[in-house]
């Protein structure tokens, strides 16, 4: 009998064997196998199996495994011989791929902007934390804007799949009153006569207006 003593490890652990058999008689195999006679003495067979890694991606055919069994002969008697093997599989951990980052334009805020070019702002008649967007309309998993305006703060949460670029200025907060929103994406820097912050903080003090345009220079994960 071919006897797997560890069967149920390989199960447990998510690979699948074929033939799907502990136990099996060899009576077949050895009936109907091709034989190789390796000396005057000695015959040789074998046969695969397949163990197969299920929660892999790649492995999509198997680890294949031969086992050989070896008759020998002696005079007018068949004697069976007794092997018993043990195979270890080892498996290679693929090092995930290197991280990649891209630069973006981010705005926080959950109104989008009007005119041709995209842009969103923080209204804060909504909700309290509202998203934020990069790359054209693109929400940032895991980043939001919270305005805490019993103490005029406007907190930014970048979250693990965003990251501000190098530079004195990528945080650009500028705040607008009722009327006063512009009906297109704002230019965002000194020329803005509304801005209220520039630097690289994530938790600004505010005072209160209805609208903010927050604009933030990015890496974005890929």
């Amino acid at each position: 009998e071919d006897v797997f003593t560890n069967f149920s490890d390989f199960k447990d652990y998510g690979f699948s064997v074929d033939p799907d058999e502990e136990d099996r008689s060899w009576d077949d195999i050895i009936n109907h196998a091709d034989w190789v006679q390796a000396n005057s003495n000695t015959w040789k067979t074998s046969y695969t199996i397949t163990v197969k890694n299920e929660e892999a991606e790649e492995n999509l055919e198997g680890y294949y495994l031969d086992n050989t069994v070896t008759i020998y002969k002696s005079g007018m008697d068949e004697k069976y011989d007794i092997a018993e093997a043990v195979v270890q599989i080892k498996t290679k951990l693929t090092p995930p791929d290197p991280e990649t980052w891209g630069e973006e334009t981010a705005w926080g805020g959950g109104s989008k902007g009007g005119g041709s070019a995209w842009w969103y702002y923080f209204d804060t008649n909504g909700p309290a934390t509202q998203d934020i967007y990069a790359g054209k309309d693109k929400k940032v998993p895991g980043a939001n804007v919270t305005y805490d305006e019993a103490n005029g703060l406007l907190i930014i949460t970048l979250g693990p799949n965003m990251r501000l670029q190098s530079g004195s200025e990528t945080v650009k907060i500028a705040g607008y009153d009722e009327g006063e929103l512009s009906a297109s994406r704002p230019a965002m820097g000194s020329s803005n006569p509304n801005q209220i912050y520039a630097g690289t903080d994530l938790e600004i003090s505010v005072v209160h207006y209805s609208y903010y345009a927050i604009h933030l220079d990015v890496e974005v994960l890929k």
